[in-house]
């Protein structure tokens, strides 16, 4: 019986050692292969696997152990459309090849990629094209990427970059202005046209789920809808984008300070250019003081400074507002952005029965100064109403009344220099002396923008300088 036990473990032992032999001798195969003669073929195999089309400048090594694999040095990967641009230099990529595909060289497939610490370039200008290739070839053989870096130029200057970047299974995780970004990749199973991709931002609260219509048939545009999150903010839209620009309709915002909707056109190349119209239906005044308090915009803050790309168009329409003082009915306006400056070409606010103001003019920017010259015109229609709505004495015995003002608001100081008044406590057409007008301006700072914005919008603030200028 032992006799017979020993004869059956030595058999045992045999076969599994030929298996061993026997797969040891087949996985050692592709040693033996010659793969400097046979680089365009496995970069041809790359591109039909995974449609990546690569250069190997350095040598290519075969590995059997933990997994049949090809470790490739020395990699430059082409931009996905053109051919012609080095997307990413890598110092060392994987390919891992099935076992089935090892006894003959030009027979070879593979059926996963590893790339590690990779730095890819992408150009935003082409920004179009790269989304269509990601989104029409997302199903490829699986690409495992790791402790790599995305970044993102235009014209030559990076803009912003992905870094530790981990990408595996259609959804990519990394670091993106010092927060977690996750964006992730799915096909939506009802008709398999359409392809969805969803993006977080952990750290500031922002989700995002963009919706790409009829993704296999993709041309010149992309369409689709999107939504956007942010803590208490929501916005939908309809969209489509282009090579050179962005089309975005049917457009609909809401948070606790406003809510509408707008349409428009932003343009991305060869140079950044937006035209706007928004429409808000309310907006609630009220909440709006009391978020720059709780946020300090006070004087001190450079919150007019723009951006010098920052140019555009802006039709800025409030149907409703809702305010303590119930000064300000509604607002229509026409903006322009220049260069980090802009223009008031209009801007009209409906004061109800009292009448109604306009303000024309122009911010200014650089690194000395933040200022805004601009005219206003205030028409009263009824005097007993605006005296009565800031409790102030009417002795002027007229039924309306015109305020001109000319002047400029330095933000960095958050001080008014009056250039020119007339109006209400003089004729129409008689200017305000010198000596008066310092007096209006000094109660002006002293008061009105004695706290910046914040008190720039409160209402007790204005009834109590024009209760001094009206006592002077």
């Amino acid at each position: 019986m032992n006799e017979t036990l020993k004869r059956y473990q030595f058999f045992t032992l045999y076969v599994l050692g030929f298996i061993f032999f026997v797969v040891f001798i087949y996985l050692s195969i592709p040693l033996f292969f010659d793969y400097g003669k046979s680089k365009e073929n496995i970069k041809e195999q790359i591109y039909k696997n995974f449609q990546i089309k690569i250069d190997i400048k350095g040598d290519i090594k075969y590995r059997y152990l933990p997994y049949p694999h090809l470790r490739i040095e020395k990699v430059e990967i082409k931009d996905y459309f053109g051919n012609k641009k080095i997307n990413s230099k890598i110092k060392e990529i994987k390919v891992l090849i099935p076992f089935t595909k090892l006894k003959n060289i030009n027979k070879f497939s593979f059926n996963k990629l590893l790339i590690n610490k990779g730095n890819f370039t992408f150009d935003l200008n082409n920004l179009n094209s790269n989304i269509k290739y990601f989104i029409n070839n997302f199903k490829s053989n699986p690409i495992i990427i790791s402790k790599s870096k995305f970044n993102f130029y235009d014209r030559g200057k990076i803009i912003f970059f992905i870094d530790n970047v981990e990408f595996k299974n259609q959804r990519l995780k990394g670091k993106f202005i010092n927060d977690e970004i996750s964006i992730q990749i799915k096909e939506v199973k009802k008709n398999f046209k359409d392809l969805k991709l969803f993006i977080k931002l952990k750290d500031l609260g922002i989700s995002s789920v963009i919706n790409f219509k009829d993704y296999k048939n993709f041309d010149k545009d992309l369409i689709g809808n999107a939504q956007i999150n942010y803590k208490t903010q929501t916005i939908t839209s309809e969209f489509l984008f282009n090579k050179n620009f962005l089309n975005l309709t049917n457009t609909k915002f809401a948070n606790h300070l406003f809510n509408g909707q707008l349409d428009g056109k932003i343009n991305i190349y060869p140079f950044f250019f937006f035209d706007i119209n928004m429409d808000i239906d309310k907006l609630n005044f009220s909440r709006f003081i009391k978020f720059l308090k709780k946020n300090n915009y006070t004087k001190d803050n450079n919150y007019f400074k723009l951006n010098n790309k920052f140019n555009g168009n802006l039709n800025l329409d409030v149907k409703k507002i809702y305010s303590g003082s119930k000064l300000i009915k509604s607002i229509e306006s026409e903006l322009e952005f220049v260069n980090g400056g802009a223009k008031i070409h209009k801007l009209v606010m409906d004061l109800g029965k009292i009448g109604a103001s306009d303000i024309t003019g122009e911010l200014l920017n650089n690194d000395q100064f933040s200022k805004l010259i601009f005219q206003q015109n205030v028409y009263i229609d009824k005097l007993s109403k605006f005296y009565n709505k800031f409790r102030l004495f009417n002795s002027n015995g007229k039924n309306t009344g015109t305020l001109h003002l000319s002047a400029i608001l330095n933000f960095k100081t958050f001080k008014l220099n009056l250039i020119e008044a007339s109006g209400l406590v003089a004729d129409k057409n008689k200017l305000f002396d010198d000596e008066y007008k310092k007096f209006i301006q000094r109660n002006i700072n002293l008061v009105l923008l004695e706290e910046g914005l914040v008190s720039l919008f409160n209402f007790k603030k204005l009834s109590e300088v024009l209760k001094i200028i009206q006592d002077n």
